[in-house]
């Protein structure tokens, strides 16, 4: 018999984390707002995402994002990195078919943002 875990995604919209503040007039913000395909999946599944990075400041934007599924405790159970072109991101991450049932959280950032 097949066991099947759901699995429930919080996702914030947008995640704003500083970036590079009190490095003078080069000082920026990015932020990504992220639209996945639906709420509920079930292990072994596809999450499909899309992202836009908004940009704030003179500075390029980032050319990689990073997307992660992790636990409410903040354990990275699924990961990988995309290429950025023109601050758009269109990608899917498999999740892995040995998740118990529970509340994951689907995080987007770039490499300017964890700064």
């Amino acid at each position: 018999m097949k066991r099947f875990a759901v699995i429930c995604l919080i996702l914030t919209l947008t995640l704003n984390v500083a970036a590079g503040r009190g490095h003078g007039a080069a000082a920026a913000d990015e932020r990504v707002i992220v639209l996945l395909d639906r709420s509920m999946y079930i292990s072994g599944e596809t999450i499909q995402f899309s992202a836009k990075i908004l940009m704030d400041g003179p500075t390029a934007g980032s050319t990689v994002l990073y997307c992660e599924l992790i636990t409410p405790d903040g354990i990275r159970t699924a990961g990988a990195k995309y290429p950025v072109a023109e601050n758009f991101v269109k990608g899917d991450l498999r999740i892995p078919s040995d998740l118990v049932t529970g509340t994951y959280y689907f995080r987007a950032y770039t490499k300017m943002m964890r700064s």
